[in-house]
């Protein structure tokens, strides 16, 4: 039976977080990616479109939320991130070989091919652009973690809540006006605020509103996506935008009150749960990346767009994404890989405070 100790209702948050990023990334390939075909488009897959982006958008926010709600009371150990970085490793070995096979055997994969140069540099999936920036500024997020748990149990009540203000709703305000705050979000710094919040609610418990409150607020803020179809504002649809915080941390508090005791819930969501940020790790792949903004516009099409086509796709992805994780997880487990990737990561950890102790007293 599993644990009670569990949060059934993060893990669970988990997972709906990491279906909107899904849905997301495939409306984005489908249409925002293809301006072109706009004027063609129907209007129920366009007004459909603004509507996932403007629901789905809070994923990236709420996956942030539950790190730091998840970590702050736990022990900082390097062999989490060595373990993530396996996984990232096997990837990039992964879809460059089934590049080459699939490639080899004729299959069209996207509209240019890679060169040597190109699948080599998918090696180092870290620096081929965009598609992994929440992965590297995870990386950041992991590092500083320790100090911002530190901070935050020390911190009295009243404090955090005023600075945590600050950060989540003065200061995007301002972003407006000047980007010099968080730029357009996708940065180290806006995952390290949106960690300190989640944090803040695990150790502080602080008070809010009641669930049925916060349902309405999390509903009112999701209509943004009507102000940005009207007014054309793009920047309802920002990480950083207040509404979009406000939305994010209404959803963020009410699964954290929701307790799941139905045993097969609990076991279906710890089969997923775990495999949620390897879906991510997939999909934003370049070579993934490539082959759905390729892909997605053409089965778009030839489905005459229909307006439950991010819903659909999206959902798909995230379950064939699982599937292939859950198989990874079988094999590092027979392997002992994730045995090996612990070990390697606490020997790093032990040489490295070894070295920071030697350097600090010189």
């Amino acid at each position: 039976m599993a644990s009670t100790h569990r949060e059934y209702g993060v893990d669970l948050l988990r997972i709906i977080a990491m279906f909107m990023i899904c849905m997301i990334h495939v409306n984005f390939f489908a249409w925002f990616s293809c301006p072109s075909r706009c004027s063609s488009i129907p209007f129920a897959f366009s007004f459909a479109s603004e509507w996932t982006e403007g629901v789905g958008i809070i994923g990236v926010n709420l996956y942030a939320l539950i790190t730091g709600y998840v970590c702050v009371n736990t022990e900082w150990k390097l062999a989490r991130l060595v373990k993530l970085w396996g996984t990232v490793i096997f990837y990039a070995l992964l879809f460059v070989g089934a590049y080459c096979v699939l490639e080899a055997a004729g299959y069209r994969l996207s509209d240019s091919s890679y060169s040597n140069k190109d699948l080599c540099s998918l090696m180092c999936v870290v620096a081929s652009g965009k598609p992994y920036w929440y992965f590297a500024a995870y990386i950041g997020v992991f590092f500083v973690s320790p100090f911002i748990n530190k901070a935050v149990k020390a911190a009295d009540k009243r404090t955090m809540k005023y600075l945590l203000l600050l950060l989540l709703f003065l200061f995007p305000a301002l972003n407006l006006y000047c980007s010099v705050f968080y730029a357009n979000a996708y940065t180290f710094l806006w995952l390290a605020v949106l960690y300190t919040m989640g944090a803040y609610v695990k150790c502080h418990a602080p008070v809010f509103p009641r669930t049925s409150v916060l349902l309405t607020i999390s509903a009112v803020s999701s209509t943004q996506v009507i102000f940005e179809s009207m007014l054309e504002v793009s920047w309802f649809l920002s990480y950083a935008c207040p509404v979009s915080v406000l939305y994010a941390v209404s959803l963020f508090v009410v699964f954290t009150r929701i307790n799941i005791t139905n045993v097969p819930a609990q076991r279906l969501i710890s089969w997923a749960a775990p495999a949620a940020f390897s879906v991510y790790l997939i999909q934003c792949h370049p070579w993934c990346w490539k082959f759905l903004m390729f892909k997605c516009p053409i089965w778009a099409e030839s489905l005459n767009y229909p307006a439950c086509f991010p819903f659909i796709v999206g959902g798909s992805l995230y379950i064939v994404c699982t599937l292939i994780d859950r198989m990874r997880i079988v094999l590092f487990t027979a392997f002992r890989i994730d045995k090996l990737l612990y070990k390697l990561g606490d020997s790093l950890q032990s040489w490295g405070e070894r070295v920071l102790t030697r350097f600090i007293r010189s």
